[in-house]
């Protein structure tokens, strides 16, 4: 309310140009002593202040948990593989290469 006619609210304590609440009008300013806080500020979640007075602080985003970084793998069968590597040779060509490695040692010491 302008009662003293300058353009202004009379009720504006914080200077956000929303009223304060006066009896039951809803949807004013619920704390006119802070300039952050008025029916159409952004509320960051989880700061347990209720800047946009909606009557609650929004929630923080739940963390994603989507991924499972412990869950089975499996192939192109579907089997399930509880081992994964990320890169690397297969074990079945690096015992192979091992094993015609010691066999050539063999060779060499023979000769």
């Amino acid at each position: 309310m302008d009662a003293d006619c300058a353009g202004d609210s009379d009720h504006d304590a914080d200077g956000d140009g929303w009223d304060k609440p006066v009896g039951d009008n809803g949807g004013r300013d619920c704390d006119d002593t802070d300039p952050t806080t008025y029916p159409a500020a952004e509320d960051p979640p989880g700061d347990g202040i209720d800047q946009d007075c909606d009557g609650a602080d929004d929630r923080a985003p739940e963390p994603d948990d989507s991924t499972d970084v412990g869950a089975a793998q499996t192939d192109n069968d579907g089997k399930v593989s509880g081992c994964t590597t990320v890169g690397g040779v297969p074990s079945g060509f690096a015992a192979l290469g091992l094993a015609l490695l010691g066999v050539q040692r063999r060779k060499r010491r023979r000769t």
